[in-house]
């Protein structure tokens, strides 16, 4: 296994930059954003990457921070609605910054707390959180990230929790916390996931369990230990050790190569029960309550055979073979027979990588 690079000295009260994307959906972006800085933790920076958006996203987020836009899901009403109402006093000081400035220590430039990046292109999830990543690691203040899914709404408290944690376990480079469902809040969505190499496939820790502390004291028990990708928190030494996102899988199983190439170099990786998250899960790829929509199904069944062939050549026939006749009975039985052709194609370019 190789090693980590010598871990970050970071002060009592560490620099977290928190990475959101946003493509298209704005209003639940700006939600999560009126989360974020309810925050009890003062000592973070929150970067936003719209991810070229064919809509006019951009422009609401900022209309958003100067006090000109709000979104319908900010109502008294509703379980969650105390997270991110009222508003928090506007306007925010932002910075906005564009693709041709990303590499010129533009963070010396721009000291808001709110960093607003324009994406030209959309390169997929794992480029566009990169792109704020990266300009994480411009900064020397920087010492842990926390990429959150725009889809998300936070307690006040979350950050603080993650920073007594941080600031207490330097052998740590990666965490988890609680991550529920968005609307069944006393329900888990999952605290981690395993990896299955026989058959390419995850499974999810706590999964639609309602949250009665059972999973207050859980540790990863297997080599693979997964952070689900809705809520993930590193170090700034797990970045420059075992590297950003894949951005050759444009779109799911970021957290499963991440995963993988952190045991590759041993890292140690933590569970904090006292960060919640409540994810509405799905909501800027179309993802419905019945089915994935025909892009995620996609990727979703290419990226399972990418990390196979990648990580593990000898099991990867049986998952190739599992997949294919597993995936098209699956869609024979929903009658979901226009789905057929993306299984094959899935397949078919996933030898491309």
């Amino acid at each position: 296994m190789q090693k980590m690079k010598p871990k970050v000295s970071c002060p009592e009260n560490p620099l977290i930059y928190i990475i959101v994307l946003n493509y298209k959906n704005w209003d639940d972006t700006i939600e999560c954003l009126e989360s974020i800085f309810r925050s009890d933790y003062k000592s973070f920076r929150v970067v936003v990457i719209d991810n070229a958006s064919p809509n006019d996203s951009f422009k609401k987020i900022i209309d958003w921070a100067e006090g000109k836009q709000y979104t319908s899901h900010l109502t008294e009403k509703g379980p969650l609605n105390h997270l991110s109402f009222p508003p928090v006093s506007k306007p925010l000081k932002y910075n906005i910054i564009h693709d041709e400035d990303l590499h010129t220590n533009s963070h010396k430039k721009h000291g808001h707390q709110l960093i607003l990046i324009n994406s030209k292109e959309n390169r997929g999830y794992a480029a566009g959180n990169n792109i704020g990543l990266k300009y994480a690691l411009q900064d020397t203040d920087f010492c842990y990230a926390w990429i959150l899914n725009n889809d998300t709404v936070v307690p006040s408290y979350s950050l603080k929790n993650f920073g007594k944690v941080a600031a207490t376990s330097p052998e740590t480079d990666m965490w988890g916390g609680k991550l529920y469902f968005y609307d069944r809040p006393d329900t888990l969505q999952a605290v981690g996931a395993t990896y299955n190499k026989w058959l390419g496939t995850t499974k999810q820790t706590g999964r639609a369990v309602i949250d009665t502390g059972q999973y207050d004291n859980f540790q990863f028990t297997e080599d693979i230990k997964i952070i689900v990708g809705a809520s993930v928190f590193v170090s700034k030494s797990f970045l420059e050790t075992v590297g950003l996102m894949n951005e050759d899988l444009f779109l799911y199983f970021e957290e499963v190569d991440w995963a993988i190439r952190a045991l590759q170099h041993n890292v140690k990786v933590g569970f904090i029960p006292g960060v919640h998250v409540f994810h509405k899960e799905g909501a800027s790829i179309g993802k419905g309550s019945n089915s994935k929509s025909e892009v995620s199904d996609y990727f979703h069944l290419r990226n399972h055979l990418l990390i196979s062939r990648k990580y593990f050549p000898l099991q990867f026939p049986i998952v190739r073979i599992a997949l294919l006749f597993g995936a098209i009975v699956n869609r024979m039985l929903r009658r979901e027979f226009s789905r057929i052709p993306i299984v094959l194609r899935s397949i078919q370019n996933s030898k491309r990588k």
